[in-house]
């Protein structure tokens, strides 16, 4: 009887070192990981608390008591969030949300999620307690964010191109519209745009009296397009005296 306790009792010990050891390799590679990312030149980072941990949930918060250095975090746009646009969620490694971005940051770590931009994410302090106060350190790539300027250079000068040839089209275009359309006819179509935006301001002034939306909408988009095409052509007429 004394052996079987006392080879019970050893089996108890065995099972106990060797969880411990497992929790300490855990916690190793855990550690590990996270210091190679702080070592790697090739890696900014910022530092930044997460917000919003005391409107969590009991569960998503004693999660959060959990956490220690080293552990991985993950940054999730919410752009349903009515408070902020640019709301990121932070989420840990199974999936709990324990917070968010700070307002004053989520703009411009949404904007890098948008552009792909590759985020790593990892608890960089701990206060412990009922309700911790967590801090993430934000690692991101510095080649990725100087190719990411370089594209967006690139980009510039390409809209910038497009830009002189579409203004380039659009005198062709309407130099074309100077040849179809002679002096005498775009005159008098100059004196009827006019009559009819008097007319249409008339109609705007009569129906909105009337309360009769859907006709003051007809007239308020006739009279948008009959501007549009009398400012047109006195654009034409200033670009033949010019």
């Amino acid at each position: 009887m004394t052996a079987i306790v006392i080879v019970g009792i050893l089996a108890i010990i065995i099972t106990i070192i060797k969880r411990a050891s497992d929790d300490s390799k855990k916690e190793s590679a855990r550690k590990s990981e996270y210091f190679i990312y702080r070592s790697d030149y090739k890696f900014e980072k910022i530092n930044m608390p997460v917000k919003g941990l005391t409107y969590r949930s009991g569960l998503e918060i004693s999660k959060a008591r959990l956490l220690r250095v080293g552990d991985k975090l993950h940054l999730i746009k919410e752009p349903q969030n009515p408070m902020d646009r640019n709301a990121v969620k932070v989420i840990t490694d199974e999936n709990y949300q324990i917070g968010y971005v700070p307002r004053e940051k989520s703009d411009l770590i949404s904007r890098w999620i948008d552009q792909g931009t590759r985020l790593v994410c990892f608890v960089s302090k701990t206060t412990g307690g009922s309700m911790p106060y967590i801090y993430m350190d934000v690692f991101y790539g510095r080649e990725f964010l100087k190719q990411k300027a370089f594209d967006a250079e690139i980009q510039k000068k390409q809209a910038e191109l497009d830009a002189k040839k579409q203004k380039e089209a659009d005198r062709e275009k309407y130099l074309s519209e100077v040849d179809r359309l002679n002096d005498s006819a775009r005159r008098l179509r100059i004196n009827q745009l006019r009559r009819n935006i008097e007319r249409n301001e008339e109609a705007i002034t009569l129906h909105a009296s009337n309360g009769n939306e859907k006709k003051m909408d007809n007239a308020i988009e006739a009279h948008q397009r009959h501007t549009e095409e009398l400012n047109r052509l006195l654009n034409i007429d200033k670009e033949l005296n010019n």
